[in-house]
């Protein structure tokens, strides 16, 4: 059922979604079981304003959170729905809510340069000074490091006494920001890179890596990307001189890059400019139901007490595992016993037997609903 109702959310069809609400009001704010998100962060992913107006006035939580702590409003702020951030703040959408890793809305919009999204969340006082929880950045760093001028300039206008950032000479920093020469902004830019890897890393919950690569000079994704081909490219060996002991982390490390290299961007009809809309849904399948987690998923086969191996690898998250399966990095007898310490070779065998087939599962359940939802949503995801 939750999934049917996440279907009528993803292509706005509210006629449908109406019926399903109607029967099984219980599911207005559940989470589903792989990626945790409810039907209203669903129908503000695939930009289904119908769909949020709905489930709104149906009393939908317009501050429930994801796994990753992700409210509708952090989505919308991101992506830039200007009309459903409205809506979502009239219905009490709270404008300094973070996620995480500490991200308020307020960061997502300063960071992207969508100054309309700035002003809107400001006017419900959004507080341009909070700070993160990784770097302690505050929207207000966001702007002046990618130099979003218009926004750093509003920013400053709603300005507090807790902003150190504006404090002193504050002025002559904006000044400085708006006016200096395009060659003296270069390393003044660079300093958001890291935090752009660092959210890509927090997403696939790599983040345990980002020192590692930071102090192997590795300070931005398109650079790691690019690695890949390179000579030498960067592999297993080089994760491991640079100090990623994990060997989970590793792979999954270099199974999400490899990912990231060969997405093909879609280019959306809309009349809006260089717009590149990607389709984001993952939904649960049948199949894969009973494991939602690794423990779960162990304890399927008689196998939990392998729990703490598994963890100490780097491969505690269930979903990550069944990706790397379908990757060029899959797991394999020789990692499962030099790596994670699995000695028992039917222990092994039962593991890859169910992995392999839960990935052959996956792959089908996920083509499938590409096909038929391909021209029925664009969405923009994080």
């Amino acid at each position: 059922m939750i999934e049917e109702i996440h279907k009528a959310c993803r292509i706005g069809d509210t006629q449908m979604l109406s019926q399903l609400i109607s029967k099984h009001p219980e599911y207005l704010n559940q989470n589903d079981s792989k990626l945790g998100w409810c039907p209203l962060y669903r129908s503000v992913v695939c930009n289904q304003l119908s769909s949020v107006e709905y489930l709104l006035k149906q009393g939908a939580d317009a501050n429930t959170q994801n796994r990753l702590g992700e409210s509708p409003l952090h989505q919308a702020s991101y992506n830039n729905y200007k009309d459903i951030a409205f809506i979502l703040l009239e219905h009490g959408a709270c404008p300094n809510i973070s996620q995480n890793d500490g991200d308020t809305p307020l960061h997502h919009a300063c960071l992207r340069g969508h100054y309309e999204m700035a002003e809107l969340l400001l006017k419900y006082h959004a507080d341009p000074c909070k700070p993160n929880k990784v770097l302690c950045k505050t929207p207000v760093d966001y702007a002046i490091e990618n130099n979003h001028t218009q926004i750093i300039q509003l920013l400053h206008q709603k300005k507090n006494k807790s902003c150190a950032t504006f404090e002193g000479d504050s002025s002559s920093l904006t000044k400085e920001t708006t006016f200096e020469p395009e060659c003296e902004k270069t390393s003044r830019s660079r300093l958001g890179m890291p935090n752009q890897l660092l959210m890509w890393l927090i997403k696939f919950k790599l983040e345990e890596t980002y020192e590692n690569l930071l102090q192997s000079g590795y300070d931005d994704l398109p650079t790691l990307i690019s690695q890949l081909h390179a000579n030498p490219p960067l592999s297993l060996e080089s994760l491991k001189t640079m100090g990623i002991s994990k060997p989970g982390h590793r792979l999954r490390l270099l199974a999400r890059l490899e990912d990231e290299s060969i997405r093909k961007p879609r280019i959306s009809n809309s009349k809006s400019l260089n717009k590149i809309t990607w389709c984001v849904n993952i939904p649960p399948s049948p199949g894969l139901e009973f494991s939602a987690s690794m423990e779960d998923f162990l304890d399927s086969l008689g196998l939990k007490n392998l729990l703490n191996k598994f963890i100490e690898a780097g491969l505690d998250d269930y979903e990550q595992v069944v990706f790397l399966m379908g990757s060029n990095y899959p797991i394999t007898d020789d990692i499962l016993y030099k790596e994670i310490g699995i000695e028992k070779i039917g222990y092994r065998h039962r593991l890859l037997s169910r992995l392999n087939e839960e990935a052959v599962i996956k792959k089908k359940f996920l083509k499938i609903e590409r096909d038929d939802i391909r021209s029925a949503c664009e969405c923009i995801l994080m």
